[in-house]
């Protein structure tokens, strides 16, 4: 992530976008869907020869809340590291696995309603 980008405040931001919004804490676990983050990207992306899951599990390293200085567009930036080798316990709702066996870095930016992720 860009150090030098200055954050808004949380609640602030949450003022901008509505309450609805519901952005995923450090140190959670969200699923990240490629499909509908290329999407709305600015070119064309032609998943076709890639092999790319539709979902992919990672883990929230970081989140920064900011504004577009010349349009006032807020949206988040998150910092997510892939997660892998994991299993799903359902009973009990958590995640289980090799929980930082990721070693990647994605910084991901993300508009209020975007497809690209879920919590």
């Amino acid at each position: 992530m860009k150090e030098n980008e200055k954050s808004l405040d949380p609640q602030l931001w949450h003022a901008c976008v509505g309450w609805m919004v519901q952005m995923p804490l450090v140190n959670s676990k969200v699923f990240y869907f490629p499909q509908g983050h290329a999407e709305h990207a600015n070119s064309n992306v032609d998943f076709g020869a890639l092999r790319i899951p539709p979902l992919v599990l990672c883990h929230v390293a970081a989140v920064k809340f900011l504004a577009d200085l010349e349009t006032d567009e807020v949206y988040a930036r998150l910092r997510l590291i892939i997660l892998r080798n994991f299993d799903l316990d359902f009973e009990d709702d958590v995640l289980d696995g090799n929980a930082l066996g990721g070693s990647q870095f994605h910084d991901i930016v993300l508009k209020p309603f975007s497809p690209g992720w879920i919590i």
